[in-house]
């Protein structure tokens, strides 16, 4: 139980302050794909519209699903590099 206690305070004392910062082409590939996105047809009926905005939540959710694997994916990484050099010395 006492090493469960020292991993979880290693974990919290290293990971505590931790902020993960997207580079600037994350950024700008996000820009990218929102501005070739059309823009809806005045003229279009409302079935279009919705389907439209169907497509649009879908492309959203999938984003933000990709972007917590992402970031489970560094946070485990980050876990098995600090438990490594914990098990080392």
């Amino acid at each position: 139980m006492e090493d469960k206690d020292k991993i979880k305070d290693l974990f919290a004392s290293k990971l505590g302050s931790f902020e993960l910062e997207a580079p600037a082409s994350v950024w700008g590939g996000l820009d990218r794909f929102l501005s070739s996105q059309p823009a809806p047809d005045a003229s279009s009926s409302s079935t279009s519209s919705t389907a439209h905005a169907a497509s649009l939540t879908l492309k959203a959710s999938i984003i933000k699903i990709a972007a917590i694997i992402v970031g489970v994916a560094i946070a485990i990484t980050i876990g098995v590099l600090f438990i490594s050099k914990m098990t080392s010395r």
